[in-house]
C-alpha cells in the first residue's frame, strides 16, 4: 500500500470528532479477488472495508455466518469514510 493512501485513509477515518484513532497497514488474505485479473493490465488495487462496529459486537461473529450482517450506521460511516478518501486520493 502506497503511504499517502495509508495516511489518508487513517486521517479521513480519524475526522469528525468521533475520537477513533486508526492504524493501517498492509495485510495478505488467504482469498482473493477479481481485482488479481485487472492488476495484469497494471491496475493498483488497495482492499479498504471500513464499517464501523458499536463496543462489543464483534465483526468475528457476524462475518461470513448463516446470518451474516452488519450494523447501517456503521455501513453509512464507513460509505461516507471511502467517498472522501477517493475524492482526496483522485482529486
Amino acid at each position: 500500500m502506497e503511504p499517502s493512501i495509508a495516511c489518508t485513509i487513517s486521517a479521513v477515518s480519524g475526522e469528525g470528532g468521533l475520537g477513533l484513532a486508526s492504524l493501517v497497514g498492509a495485510m495478505v488474505t488467504p482469498g482473493f479477488t477479481d481485482a488479481k485479473f485487472f492488476t495484469r493490465l497494471g491496475a493498483k488495487w488497495v482492499g479498504f472495508v471500513p464499517v464501523r462496529f458499536p463496543r462489543g459486537m464483534r465483526f468475528a461473529d457476524l462475518f461470513h455466518g448463516h446470518d451474516e450482517r452488519i450494523p447501517i450506521d456503521g455501513l453509512a460511516w464507513g460509505t461516507e469514510v471511502l467517498a472522501e478518501v477517493v475524492t482526496r486520493t483522485c482529486g
